[in-house]
């Protein structure tokens, strides 16, 4: 009961969220990860 609530004000709210992605947003560069099967050196 109180999810139909909830939805039904989400859908009547007349300030919505945007729906467009952020722009200049980068994701970290990936490096190559050192692994050694458990053996330390």
């Amino acid at each position: 009961m109180l999810a139909a609530i909830m939805a039904y004000m989400a859908s009547e709210d007349p300030e919505k969220s945007s729906t467009v992605k952020a722009e200049g947003v980068k994701w970290p560069v990936q490096n190559k990860a050192t692994r050694r099967g458990g053996l330390d050196k």
